[in-house]
Order: C-alpha cells, then structure tokens, then sequence
C-alpha cells in the first residue's frame, strides 16, 4: 500500500513517459524503494545531512513529493560533479529538503539564463 501510493503521489506513469525523465526509471525506482524504506522503517528518527528528524516528519514530507520534485532530485543528482560516497543518504537528504529548495533552485537557474 505504501508503495502504491508513492507511485501514484509522484505520478509514475508520467515520470515513466516524460522525455525528460523516462530514461531515469531505474533511479526514480531507486528513489522509490528507498523512499518506502524510510516511510515503514521502525526507527525514532532518520539522518538527515547529519541532523537526527523524527521518523513522523520524514514520513509525512516524503507522502507530499510529486513528479516535480522527483524530476528537481534527479537533475540535481545529474549535476553533482563530486563523488557520492553514500547513495542512499543523498536520495534521503535531497528527497526531504526537496521541497523547501525547489522554488530557490529553479529560480537560480533562470536568473543564471537571463544575465549570462
């Protein structure tokens, strides 16, 4: 059932077509099952970028992701040039903060096209 409505919150049949995206589909499933992890996990709290957050917290900002934030993850994670020595803390940390950077990042894109 978790999964099912993390497929459906992300839209995952869009995510599955979208040129823009379609050729992810093994990390979006990626970020899938580690998102589904997170969300059943028994644990008080999760780490994120060193910080300890209540699992209830994590659970509730991971059920709000769409297709958006998904696609935001994925180019963030295309741009990364440094190397990743933890996967599953990247997805973790990117996947929640995802919607509090979105709008700031995108923005700063637009800013670098305008005045280069």
């Amino acid at each position: 059932m978790c999964k099912a409505t993390i497929l459906r919150n992300i839209n995952y049949r869009f995510l599955a077509e979208n040129e823009r995206t379609k050729y992810n589909i093994q990390l979006i499933n990626n970020m899938v099952d580690i998102m589904v992890s997170v969300i059943i996990s028994n644990k008080t709290t999760i780490r994120i970028s060193g910080e300890e957050i209540p699992q209830k917290m994590v659970k509730e900002r991971l059920l709000k992701l769409n297709s958006e934030h998904i696609t935001y993850v994925l180019e963030c994670l295309n741009r990364t040039k440094n190397k990743i020595h933890n996967i599953r803390a990247y997805y973790i940390s990117a996947l929640y903060n995802a919607p509090e950077t979105i709008d700031a990042y995108y923005q700063a894109e637009v800013n670098y096209d305008m005045y280069r």
